[in-house]
């Protein structure tokens, strides 16, 4: 069985009901897995959840896959996904938040006895992050070589590559990772980063989660209620998550339909204003920043934000995108079906399936404000002991959110998601206004259907 390839095993599994060949692959993918969900975490039960979770969706999606999709880059893929979610609703949906009232009591990454835990604890909190931005391509290579140890051999046949060219796309993937820590003020050798990576990038499970994990492919398996309430949740996410080979599957789809062509002809010929929003303290900015928020009003949103990276920038550009569109479908549906059954059918699931931008305005009265020269701090607290940090700093004598918050409120695959479902949404909204939909629920449904046949399979 260990000279099966992940696609056999599965195939085996769904169409033999063969339990064992199911355990072969969460053996085979466990511990990437698990590591994955505990740097994210920074938490053994709630790693071992998120974990069992992703092979649970193994077991209700696997089915769907195509036969090229690696197994080892949609678990990964998957697994930040669910934590992400779980973070989120963790910090309801705000920005990062840090333990900082106790400088004694800091989240702390996964650790192992060994010469080099300082370089990994310095490495660990970017690198997922950083595997995120990668192409699809680069990042399956080196969770093959480094995270799960293939050998170049196993690489290449999984990547149905020669030998020769998986060692040259694993260098170069290895390299474009390096260039992106780099980025993230993480300076590590290529040769350093492969070591500590292969190290501790997939740490051995307790005998409890392994056991746990394998039972996750039997009939009998029975999850508990927070791996239930996980599946829920992200359920929606795994489903709607888009890939950039995806996008273009969606935009021929919308194409088809008229919906691109629509949107524009909607903005040709517009020029967008920009709202600047002017506050005379970082406090003030937040205030309005929650006003517009309330709003769905993306442009004011955005022009909050001082943001220099191109690709930060196009992340805050599809943000605003998105959150216009859901404003505009919020503002139909009330109009058409009333303020109650609206808010009941939108916003009563926490979270709700549409985006509402939540940065903590609810505790902006009890926050506290540090401003130094042209640079300021807001601490907002979440709860007891754990506080909401957000940067500004004066643009031109006006003050802005410094750009890093675009990372907390836009990954890049949110980006490619809030892209492609904009102009979706879009054109449900005109079906709510032409009373082709007969309630908010729904729109809602007719919206998530949709979106869901665009996610292809990934």
């Amino acid at each position: 069985m260990n000279e099966m390839g992940d696609g056999e095993l599965l195939a085996q599994y769904f169409h033999e009901h063969r339990e064992e060949c199911f355990r072969a692959l969460v053996e085979r993918h466990s511990r990437m897995v698990y590591g994955c969900a505990r740097r994210q975490v920074a938490d053994h039960a709630t790693a071992q959840d998120i974990a069992q979770a992703v092979f649970l969706l193994l077991v209700r999606k696997g089915s769907g896959l195509k036969r090229q999709t690696s197994i080892a880059g949609w678990l990964y893929r998957s697994t930040t996904l669910i934590a992400r979610d779980t973070l989120k609703q963790s910090r309801r949906r705000g920005s990062r938040e840090y333990e900082a009232m106790n400088p004694d009591h800091e989240p702390q990454p996964l650790k192992e006895p060994s010469t080099d835990h300082g370089a990994w604890v310095e490495l660990v909190d970017s690198l997922d992050a950083s595997m995120d931005r990668l192409s699809e391509p680069d990042r399956n290579a080196l969770l093959l070589r480094f995270f799960e140890n293939r050998s170049l051999k196993e690489v290449a046949i999984s990547l149905g590559l020669t030998e020769d060219t998986a060692q040259k796309r694993v260098s170069r993937s290895l390299q474009r990772l390096r260039r992106l820590l780099v980025q993230r003020g993480v300076a590590i050798p290529a040769a350093t980063l492969a070591s500590l990576v292969s190290a501790h990038g997939a740490p051995a499970i307790p005998a409890s989660t392994h056991a746990l994990l394998l039972s996750s492919g039997s009939a009998a398996a029975v999850p508990s209620l927070a791996v239930t309430t996980l599946l829920k949740t992200s359920l929606g996410s795994i489903l709607m998550n888009q890939f950039k080979t995806v996008a273009i599957i969606a935009l021929v789809a919308l194409c088809a339909t008229g919906g691109v062509a629509t949107y524009a002809r909607q903005t040709r010929g517009k020029v967008p204003s920009k709202p600047m929003m002017v506050a005379e303290t970082p406090l003030q900015l937040l205030n309005l920043l929650a006003e517009s928020a309330a709003a769905y009003d993306g442009a004011k949103l955005s022009s909050a934000v001082h943001v220099i990276g191109q690709d930060r920038r196009q992340r805050l550009e599809a943000l605003t995108q998105w959150v216009d569109s859901v404003g505009a479908f919020d503002r139909a549906c009330r109009k058409a079906f009333g303020d109650t059954a609206t808010e009941i059918a939108l916003w009563k699931d926490s979270p709700p399936v549409l985006y509402r931008l939540d940065f903590g305005q609810e505790n902006i009265a009890d926050a506290n404000q540090k401003v130094e020269g042209d640079t300021a701090m807001v601490n907002i607290q979440r709860k007891p002991g754990v506080w909401q940090f957000i940067r500004f700093e004066k643009v031109d004598g006006r003050w802005q959110i410094n750009e890093e918050v675009v990372d907390d409120v836009a990954s890049p695959s949110d980006a490619i998601k809030f892209s492609i479902q904009a102009p979706l949404l879009n054109q449900i909204t005109r079906d709510v206004t032409a009373g082709i939909v007969g309630s908010p629920k729904e729109a809602l449904e007719k919206f998530m259907s949709r979106a869901i046949k665009l996610d292809g399979g990934q």
